[in-house]
């Protein structure tokens, strides 16, 4: 490992609240200190710092230098390490049946769910990941209940997709009604309203808890109201969706604006608790958990992100850092652990998975080989002459290759309309042949907007009834189907995009369908956690629709990795890149 301080010096360390180590050595060391991945530059202190949490790490580097830590520093540490301590035997806390009478919830916790609540008020800023279906939802609400009973006159702040902002109302208004409900999802009038009642009650004291719902959007747009309003205690859903790593955007008018993950990140920083919750921290890369961190508790990793990346991961071929520091994730490892409870939890649900193996006749294979010497042959002709063409061509072309393929798979006729009907696809045969024979509801799930189209002209062909639900759909209007759905006796079809599948409670159905992949192994979990879920009551039949010997097939393979490392989340995989997708596509 590099060593980061080559000259012997003294280096003297000193804490300072609420969870600060400073750095005081002389100016030739500090330049090489600040390349360290925790450490931070407080300007009015002119002071380098990193947080106590980098304590061992940053110790790692004291063979050629002397560190002297002050007596203050040594019992803030041994402080820290028994918090840390005191966080995992609350993970492993056996229930007893006091604490289960003593719960808020009027539906009862289960003892999972009693233990995140104690996490969550121990840690007070952290991720509580449990799996889809587990019941984050009331493991929150029941911590938000406790500070109440704790602390009196608490508002907190519910921050969730605008699809889910009702159902958290039902959740809290039947399982709680006591409690007083503010939904601020609504139109800029309604809004205003909203806000100068709420207002009224922020300034007076209750003896009831006040919850405050909302969005994301409505936050951005209404940032210095919600900063007036000084929330305490912040729950996000969904908290993979602020996952983004960009501050700011620009306004037409050339005015620097924060975006929606920057604005919760400044609510954030002035509550003294907020709760995460997401069954997916790591959706695609590394950066997801990083993002997150950023906004829940931004000064873990004060750095920023490109120390981040420079001390846990390393560049790949295209500059991109996706490729594992296998000698520094078990300090990530151990950083991150202190802020995230995962559990495994094994719901209750009879659950079938199939993996529908399908093929293509032998024109239509024809036809999808051919799409690869296409594009090869479009690059060569228009850089005729040049060199190296055949070998640039794998490269440049790969990811059309892969994009034309992955529709041809769905459609044959998306990519060559003349020669395909448009309900010619294997998929498209399967679905009209068996949805008749699953009994209950059934979930189509469709990633592309090129193929939904053609699925629904099917089934409308072979005369099967169906609703629909994307993301073009407002909150009511997405609502409304949901609830058509579910209750109309003679529709027992639904297709739907991925706008559905964060959040919603489904399991009224029983069947879900995956027409094609989403490549996110953190959007296939929570597809099947729409049904997959406490609730359930009757079997549950998940079935993957793939083309067989297709690049398809091949990226299930890699995404099915990717899922069975997800259940610990501190196994951070290399997302998929250029390089792997090029490398597919050399393969026959």
């Amino acid at each position: 490992m590099t060593n980061l301080f080559p000259q012997a010096t003294k280096i003297i360390l000193s804490f300072r609240q609420p969870y600060w180590v400073d750095v005081n050595s002389d100016f030739n060391t500090c330049q090489q200190i600040k390349k360290f991945v925790g450490c931070k530059w407080f300007d009015n202190l002119k002071q380098w710092s990193f947080r106590i949490d980098f304590l061992p790490a940053f110790l790692e580097y004291n063979k050629d230098f002397i560190i002297v830590q002050t007596e203050k520093l040594h019992n803030a540490y041994q402080e820290f390490l028994n918090r840390n301590a005191l966080l995992d035997q609350i993970k492993n806390y056996q229930i007893t049946d006091e604490d289960r009478k003593n719960t808020c919830c009027c539906i009862g916790l289960n003892d999972e769910q009693i233990q995140g609540c104690f996490w969550l008020l121990t840690v007070k800023k952290g991720i509580l990941a449990f799996g889809t279906g587990v019941g984050k939802t009331f493991t929150a609400l029941e911590a938000c209940y406790k500070l109440h009973e704790q602390l009196g006159n608490q508002k907190f702040l519910i921050i969730t997709l605008s699809s889910l902002t009702n159902q958290w109302a039902n959740e809290i208004k039947t399982n709680f009604p006591e409690a007083v409900i503010f939904n601020a999802n609504q139109s800029i009038s309604k809004r205003e309203k909203i806000y100068a009642e709420f207002d009224l009650v922020n300034k007076s004291y209750n003896d009831k808890p006040v919850f405050f719902i909302t969005n994301i959007e409505k936050i951005r747009l209404d940032l210095s109201t919600y900063q007036k309003f000084n929330f305490k205690t912040i729950v996000i859903d969904e908290a993979s969706k602020v996952k983004a790593v960009n501050s700011s955007i620009q306004k037409k008018s050339g005015k620097p604006s924060l975006n929606t993950r920057a604005s919760v990140k400044t609510l954030c920083k002035q509550a003294e608790y907020v709760f995460g919750l997401t069954a997916t921290p790591v959706e695609t890369s590394y950066e997801n958990l990083y993002g997150i961190f950023n906004v829940i508790d931004e000064d873990l990793f004060s750095g920023g992100l490109k120390k981040f990346q420079e001390r846990y991961f390393f560049e790949d071929f295209f500059g991109v850092y996706s490729i594992i520091n296998k000698d520094n994730i078990p300090e990530l490892k151990q950083v991150v652990s202190n802020y995230i409870f995962t559990k495994k939890v094994k719901l209750d649900v009879n659950t079938k998975v199939e993996v529908v193996s399908l093929k293509f006749n032998a024109r239509q294979q024809t036809y999808y080989e051919m799409i690869r010497q296409l594009y090869l042959a479009r690059f060569e002709e228009k850089h005729k002459g040049e060199e190296f063409v055949a070998e640039r061509a794998i490269r440049a072309t790969a990811l059309d290759i892969f994009g034309k393929r992955m529709q041809f798979v769905d459609f044959p006729n998306i990519c060559f309309p003349q020669d395909f009907a448009y309900n010619d696809s294997p998929k498209m045969d399967w679905l009209i042949q068996n949805l008749s024979k699953l009994q209950g509801k059934t979930i189509i799930f469709d990633s592309r907007t090129m193929s939904t189209g053609r699925i629904m002209k099917g089934l409308e062909q072979a005369g099967i009834p169906f609703f629909f639900v994307d993301g073009s759909l407002t909150t009511p209007q997405k609502n409304r189907t949901i609830e058509n759905f579910k209750h109309d006796l003679k529709t027992n079809v639904l297709v739907c995009t991925d706008s559905l599948a964060y959040g919603q409670n489904l399991q009224f159905a029983q069947n879900m369908i995956f027409f094609n992949l989403a490549f996110n192994p953190g959007t296939l979990n929570q597809r099947s956690g729409r049904i997959i879920r406490r609730g359930q009551k009757n079997q549950v039949k998940v079935f993957v629709l793939l083309i067989a010997d297709t690049i398809e097939d091949k990226i299930f393979k890699r995404v099915s990795e990717r899922i069975n490392d997800a259940d610990d989340i501190l196994n951070l995989r290399e997302r998929l890149t250029k390089l792997d997708l090029a490398t597919m596509i050399e393969e026959k």
